[in-house]
């Protein structure tokens, strides 16, 4: 069996990578995505915001991951924006549900990414 930080790293792994195939099939049907900027749910629309966050860094760094307990584990990460972004430090906890990721919280400071708001999260 697949270890929940497993799964969490395999996620953000594809997300590095910008392989939006494989970011979706670890998504749960009824994914929540909580962010600084944004509650959204639903896979269609967690997946369509994810595809459009990929336009905007250029690099992710997994640093290191925690499982929490049965369910839940924490991926801290760094995503390297252009100027005049730049690094963004992150940590995310991911909750799954039936080995699919079914909540992502996500922590990191929204001023680096509010005028980029709409560009992730229009639908």
């Amino acid at each position: 069996m697949t270890s929940i930080s497993d799964i969490a790293q395999s996620y953000y792994v594809a997300m590095g990578n910008k392989n939006a195939q494989d970011l979706e099939k670890y998504l749960h049907p009824d994914i929540q995505l909580i962010t600084p900027l944004a509650e959204i749910s639903g896979k269609e629309r967690v997946f369509d915001a994810t595809k459009n966050f990929l336009n905007i860094f250029d690099s992710l760094e997994i640093r290191q991951k925690f499982e929490n307990d049965s369910n839940s584990a924490m991926i801290v990460f760094d995503f390297f924006c252009p100027p005049p972004i730049g690094k963004c430090r992150t940590a995310a906890m991911v909750c799954v549900k039936d080995n699919l990721i079914a909540r992502l919280e996500v922590f990191y400071d929204a001023e680096l990414l509010r005028n980029k708001r709409k560009e992730i999260f229009s639908f």
